[in-house]
């Protein structure tokens, strides 16, 4: 791990060179000053100046900014109160987001959803917040009653990181109830669910179910075939997919050229062949075969958890000058997320900006999804900002990080 960390970080690709930590320190200084001379201090002069400590990723930044509300005497303030609970959720300190919660009396939906979504962050680290954060839901449905979309994104990742099908279910026909029943992001998340749970046979039923099925769906589907080994439904799925109307792409391609290791089938072996030579037509295979090896290492050390391992593989490739697409980066980038190093993430963002393809929107997606696991909701909104072409996963993925 020290060797990687080492080969990154000899030399700074940083896509946000310009943000200078002694800028803010001035910023906040000139603010903290002119607030302080004031003769009264509004919820809208704090708002901006907690907007800004929740952009730094700096936690004694953000509790200076919190004292300085409750000596200001506008700690009571409503509006106040659910931007302290986001900028505690944004840093990872689960904490104190709790009890600011605790010690409000008057809580809105948007206090609920801000102590959801600090609870949904924390369970990367810390499984055991899952449940708690779950039982908060329950208690929410029991106070207010009526809850939006909004809240159920904070709720599923909740089910989605710790495994809880039990949660997921009861999720899932709460979705129904409210209307949801639609939804492309509720429902896409809960086959992802019950994809990462082994349950394919209900995953499936919701993908039918499903009114408008985009690539990213597919590729969903796929992969969730794909991983737990059922080659059959995988390239029957591909084959729907391809009659579908819409055009599989690199992704999907590599999801099955990648992760199908062996055919020992007749039909199958059939399929593959179909697969490759679609792939043949999109160019994907005779130039770059030694891209599609090098991803497929780069799959296998994903989907074992090796993180680290993954990273190591990306810079041995680059060691020996082996060119890297769109798919490499993505899973560099999953990669990096679960490593928690900014700096890396950085690194991976410079040579992604480098080689052009910072501008697909996948690879754009996943580096708001990166910066979003880090806190770095400033980061995020930079790369958002420069998107030229958004969909539906960059504006969930956004949302997701400011909630």
């Amino acid at each position: 791990m020290r060797k990687v960390q080492r080969h990154f970080h000899k030399t700074t690709i940083s896509p946000f060179s310009n943000t200078l930590p002694t800028f803010l320190y001035l910023h906040f200084t000139s603010l903290f000053s002119s607030f302080s001379s004031s003769s009264h201090s509004s919820s809208s002069q704090w708002f901006s100046l907690l907007r800004t400590a929740i952009s730094t990723h700096n936690l004694l930044l953000r509790k200076c900014t919190h004292a300085r509300i409750v000596v200001s005497g506008t700690a009571g303030d409503h509006f106040l109160t659910n931007n302290l609970l986001t900028l505690y959720s944004k840093c990872g300190s689960l904490s104190f987001a709790r009890q600011v919660f605790d010690t409000t009396p008057e809580r809105d939906l948007v206090t609920w959803n801000a102590i959801l979504g600090a609870y949904a962050a924390s369970i990367d680290s810390n499984d055991g917040n899952a449940q708690e954060g779950l039982h908060l839901f329950w208690l929410l449905r029991a106070s207010l009653g009526s809850t939006t979309r909004m809240t159920l994104a904070p709720v599923l990742k909740l089910c989605l990181n710790s495994g809880c099908l039990w949660a997921a279910k009861g999720v899932h026909g709460y979705a129904i109830k409210i209307g949801l029943v639609w939804d492309v992001f509720v429902f896409g998340t809960l086959m992802n669910i019950y994809s990462k749970c082994r349950r394919m046979k209900d995953a499936r039923l919701l993908f039918d179910w499903m009114r408008e099925r985009d690539v990213v769906l597919w590729n969903m589907m796929l992969k969730g075939y794909v991983q737990l080994g059922l080659e059959k439904e995988a390239f029957q799925l591909f084959s729907e997919f391809h009659r579908s109307g819409l055009w599989p792409n690199e992704f999907s391609v590599q999801l099955i050229l990648n992760g199908v290791f062996e055919v020992n089938w007749d039909e199958g072996k059939w399929h593959a062949d179909q697969v490759q030579a679609y792939a043949d037509e999109l160019s994907l295979s005779d130039d770059n075969l030694d891209v599609f090896c090098w991803n497929k290492k780069l799959s296998e050390y994903l989907w074992a958890g090796d993180n680290w391992g993954a990273i190591e593989c990306f810079v041995n490739r680059n060691g020996l000058n082996v060119d890297y697409d769109v798919v490499t980066l993505l899973e560099v980038l999953a990669a990096v997320a679960g490593t928690d190093d900014l700096e890396l993430g950085k690194q991976v963002h410079g040579i992604a900006v480098k080689s052009g393809l910072d501008s697909d929107v996948s690879v754009a997606n996943s580096l708001i999804n990166m910066y979003s696991k880090m806190g770095c909701v400033y980061f995020a909104r930079e790369v958002f900002n420069d998107m030229k072409h958004l969909d539906l996963i960059s504006w969930n993925s956004m949302i997701s990080s400011c909630a």
